[in-house]
């Protein structure tokens, strides 16, 4: 587990960042691979790393928050943040496999081989449809997610308010 902070400064909404900034540029290059050739031949092998580096992120977002809810007073909002940040790994590790399988469809498509047969416009299809659901999933529940955040730490009884210069707890 990751400490909760890092000279007195949580590391949390440090570590956060990184997913948010991951998984939507995560699912708009998967998007834009699965959809437009000639980029997804310029990206490469950078989509699956973006999505791949997004699907790292997660777990350690996950291990840096359980060490901050240790050091504060969980209030239901923050309980709902919790919950609901559990269930962004399934959708980015979809995601991370989807991008390998957008690339990789597109390597073969590029050296002229199908796969296994199927036609085509069906697999292209078939990737299209899993590339809108897994970016618009992931993408939605880090929304979701953070919004969530925001309203534990600016709305709790336990969060700090400011009224002009002072700090009122």
């Amino acid at each position: 587990m990751l400490p909760a902070g890092i000279d007195g400064i949580p590391l949390h909404p440090l570590v956060v960042h990184l997913v948010v900034v991951l998984v939507p540029a995560a699912a708009f290059t998967v998007l834009v691979s699965v959809i437009w050739p000639a980029a997804r031949e310029r990206l490469g092998w950078i989509t699956p790393g973006l999505a791949s580096s997004a699907a790292i992120s997660v777990p350690i977002a996950e291990s840096s928050g359980e060490s901050l809810i240790e050091e504060v007073q969980v209030s239901a909002q923050t309980a709902t943040h919790a919950e609901l940040a559990e269930g962004l790994l399934p959708w980015v590790a979809g995601l991370a496999l989807w991008s390998v399988a957008v690339h990789v469809w597109g390597l073969r498509v590029r050296g002229g081989t199908g796969i296994a047969g199927m036609p085509r416009r069906l697999v292209a299809v078939v990737l299209i449809t899993g590339a809108i659901v897994f970016s618009a999933g992931s993408t939605v529940q880090v929304v979701r997610i953070g919004e969530s955040g925001a309203r534990s730490v600016w709305t709790d009884a336990a969060a700090v308010r400011f009224a002009g210069n002072e700090v009122v707890r």
